[in-house]
């Protein structure tokens, strides 16, 4: 099993259709294009907070690879990948790493 994280920020006004996004539509594409699952995280302090990590998990390297690797390349991805930067602040978004299951 292998997972990609990263993390980011989203603004209070944006955090509802950021998470309906997530649910509706961002899930369901990364799940359809290879993806075991597709997760966010919502950062606690103090009980308000608008940082996230998101986690997606790939059965294989390989798949891992192929999915992530579509971006640049692919304008279905890129337009969906858009869309995700769209909510976050500055559109910045902090990779966590590549990780395998031992």
């Amino acid at each position: 099993m292998y997972k990609a994280y990263w993390s980011y920020s989203i603004s209070e006004e944006k955090q509802q259709e950021y998470l309906d996004f997530v649910s509706n539509e961002l899930t369901p594409f990364f799940k359809s294009h290879g993806a075991k699952s597709y997760e966010v995280y919502q950062g606690l302090d103090n009980g308000k907070s608008l940082m996230y990590v998101a986690e997606m998990v790939f059965d294989n390297l390989e798949t891992m690879r192929e999915t992530m690797g579509k971006h640049g390349k692919d304008l279905e991805y890129d337009a969906m990948v858009d869309r995700f930067h769209g909510f976050t602040d500055d559109g910045g978004v902090k990779p966590g790493g590549r990780f395998e299951k031992k």
